[in-house]
């Protein structure tokens, strides 16, 4: 029992630092939106423009939210603990500061200090996966998900690395920079939050290996779609459009392997798969030219990354660790999503339309955005009163006492 004690302390600690940098990422995103309607309104340093703020924004939500709170499922499913987790979970931290401090300032010591220090820590993990894995059964339904995660990091991180080395330019290194997006998407980010959804299953179904092994063949293939129009051979965007499509198949395995065992989950994980199942269908409809046409270089774009870190990544990891209190949280949270996603999708859509159109002149369509960011920057002030809400009623919740 004190070990489990121990494990709890460890994987409250990645998630708590998680939903921190999840909070930091989202005072980023509100920065960048207000400086897309108010340019200027958090001054005029060159560590506060736009670029530097919204590279930052995305770095803090993937390696610092979505991969802490995503390594606390793990944490938690796994029972793993001991100083190395802890150390490494500190260590983390400390390069994510660096990396984004880095990004802010265009410091490049520091920039490269704090990337080599957060590559490093995202490698631990299948390192202190390893360590536990020996002691406990790992190929549960949840299980297979995170043995998918922690093995696709080092090689994804690997390719992107010698990737770097090797100097591409031009179409190879769009290529490249495709390749990778959709697998560390599809195969690191995805399967932890999927491994949340499948903690509520504790027995395998007749298609629980069905869905797990035609993501794993189908997912790694679908960055390519985005070169949609680009000046690639179309044999490289055919690929990635094809396996979107393809990616259907698992997508509907996965909803009847889950869909009875989600009926009693929380509120959190139903609202996270749904978002799940709608992002996945709204990639696809985008792997199509017609539609890609429109949307391409729009606000929706960023509709759906935000659907997939708040609505999909962030909800899930909540979820699972949801507090008995959290009923306030959630449906400020869930309000705020929708609101933010609503408003970029729909800008997006007029914005896209308005763009095809000769027509219409530009000053028109960037007045007709506004309307959209100044909703969608109320949408994120509101996120981050919900994950204050969520933050306290997670540290009121009391641990299990020893003995207990």
């Amino acid at each position: 029992m004190r070990a489990f004690l121990h494990s709890i302390r460890v994987d409250r600690f990645f998630f708590l630092s998680g939903l921190v940098w999840f909070l930091v990422g989202t005072a980023l995103a509100f920065m960048s939106s207000v400086d897309l309607h108010h340019p200027g309104a958090f001054g005029t340093g060159a560590g506060l423009t736009y670029g530097r703020v919204g590279d930052a924004e995305w770095v803090v939500f993937f390696y610092g939210g979505i991969f802490l709170a995503g390594g606390s499922v793990a944490l938690r499913l796994f029972g793993m603990s001991g100083r190395f987790a802890m150390v490494a979970g500190a260590f983390w931290n400390v390069a994510m500061a660096l990396y984004v401090y880095g990004i802010l300032t265009c410091h490049m010591m520091i920039l490269l200090i704090g990337g080599g220090g957060v590559g490093f820590a995202v490698l631990c993990l299948p390192v202190i996966f390893l360590r536990a894995a020996s002691r406990r059964p790992i190929l549960t339904s949840a299980g297979r998900w995170v043995v998918a995660a922690f093995f696709s990091i080092p090689l994804l991180l690997l390719f992107m690395i010698g990737f770097s080395v090797g100097h591409h330019s031009g179409v190879a290194s769009s290529s490249g920079m495709a390749w990778y997006a959709g697998g560390f998407c599809n195969l690191c980010l995805t399967p932890l939050a999927l491994a949340a959804f499948y903690a509520t299953k504790k027995t395998p179904g007749p298609l629980t290996g069905i869905a797990f092994w035609t993501w794993i063949a189908v997912a790694g293939w679908t960055g390519p779609a985005i070169l949609i129009g680009g000046p690639f051979p179309a044999w490289l965007p055919t690929v990635g459009v094809t396996a979107k499509l393809l990616l259907l198949i698992p997508v509907l395995a996965i909803t009847a392997d889950l869909v009875p065992t989600l009926r009693s989950a929380s509120p959190w994980l139903v609202t996270a798969f749904c978002a799940w199942i709608a992002l996945n269908v709204v990639g696809t409809l985008d792997a199509f030219r017609s539609v890609s046409s429109v949307v391409r270089f729009t606000y929706w774009e960023t509709a759906e990354s935000e659907l997939a870190v708040y609505g999909v990544f962030a909800l899930a990891f909540l979820g699972f660790f949801a507090p008995r209190r959290g009923t306030a949280a959630f449906w400020i949270i869930v309000v705020a999503i929708a609101l933010s996603v609503g408003s970029l999708a729909v800008g997006g859509l007029i914005q896209g339309l308005g763009l095809l159109d000769p027509k219409v002149p530009f000053e028109a369509i960037t007045d007709t955005s506004l309307l959209f960011l100044r909703v969608h920057s109320v949408a994120l002030v509101l996120l981050c009163v919900g994950l204050v809400f969520y933050l306290v009623s997670f540290l009121r919740e009391r641990e299990p006492e020893a003995g207990s």
